[in-house]
């Protein structure tokens, strides 16, 4: 996995979460559509209420969609970092990429000077790299 695809993790757990506030949005929308008519829904689609309630439901489920692909991709990047070997590297891409920290804050956490830290993230692109073109 590239620098690019970690990075992406945190706008992918960003995007889930927005995306979980829009379907609960449109849950509470979509609840207030039914109250209105207190009647089953008919056949027809004449009805505004209706519509505007089908509407509704037919954009969650996209969103649903979305959010699923955003899990997905989320979990592919948990599993990569988790499949690292050296459990020193394993640690810096987590607290980098995953917990979101700043290389400061990793360097003190793990008594190593960043230059090391920057060391180690590039020896493992370095051997991803290499991996993936044998």
């Amino acid at each position: 996995m590239t620098k690019k695809e970690l990075s992406k993790y945190y706008y992918l757990s960003r995007e889930i979460k927005d995306l979980e506030e829009r379907i609960q949005t449109l849950q509470n929308q979509s609840v207030g559509v039914s109250k209105l008519t207190g009647m089953p829904f008919s056949n027809e689609k004449s009805n505004p209420v209706e519509k505007r309630a089908e509407l509704l439901i037919t954009l969650k489920n996209k969103l649903e969609k979305r959010k699923t692909k955003s899990l997905e991709e989320l979990i592919k990047i948990e599993k990569c970092i988790s499949a690292i070997e050296d459990i020193e590297t394993r640690m810096i891409m987590t607290k980098r990429y995953i917990e979101l920290k700043s290389w400061e804050k990793i360097s003190m956490e793990m008594y190593m000077s960043e230059r090391t830290l920057f060391r180690k993230q590039k020896a493992y692109f370095k051997e991803a790299n290499n991996e993936r073109t044998i």
